[in-house]
């Protein structure tokens, strides 16, 4: 990524994705945990790829650490459907900031460019935080990864798990 407007695009994406996400996360309670990594699963995927786009244009390290300095102010809380939008909004707009900072300042100011991206880092980091804790992010990979394990078990013998591999018997006589 190398203009501005790529950027703006691919933060177009992420904020499609996101939202995608969000709405499946209103249905959580009423489906299992493998159906909403299924469905939430590749919006995620697409969410980590973006990120690894515009982090490297922006230059910020990616993936950004969990842990980091404080934040400045603190991320909004994300403990319902109502208040996902707005913390998705701030981390939209943290992102939209740096870029136009990026176009208009960076070329000319690289040291300045450079001290604001520290500064918002940590703020970056935990918006995104209180975005996949609410999304349950770490427990849905967590099921994507015990469903490929159980896949891969099945796929081994041939049988679903549990099951064995030997043809099921006929009736009884």
């Amino acid at each position: 990524m190398t203009r501005h407007s790529d950027f703006e695009q691919t933060v177009g994406g992420l904020e499609l994705m996101y939202r995608a996400v969000g709405a499946t996360r209103q249905r959580r309670e009423t489906m299992s945990a493998q159906w909403y990594a299924t469905f939430a699963g590749g919006s995620m995927d697409q969410i980590e790829q973006l990120m690894g786009e515009v982090h490297p244009y922006l230059g910020l390290p990616y993936p950004l650490p969990r842990e980091t300095a404080p934040a400045a102010d603190p991320p909004p809380l994300v403990d319902d459907a109502a208040r996902y939008p707005v913390a998705l909004e701030t981390f939209l707009r943290l992102y939209r900031g740096l870029g136009a900072m990026k176009n208009e300042v960076g070329q000319f100011c690289p040291h300045l460019y450079a001290a604001v991206v520290a500064m918002t880092a940590p703020q970056l980091a935990a918006v995104r935080a209180a975005l996949h804790d609410y999304l349950g992010w770490d427990d849905l990979r967590r099921t994507e990864a015990e469903m490929e394990q159980q896949f891969a078990g099945e796929s081994a013998n041939g049988a679903p798990a549990g099951t064995a591999a030997e043809p099921a018997a006929g009736p009884s006589p």
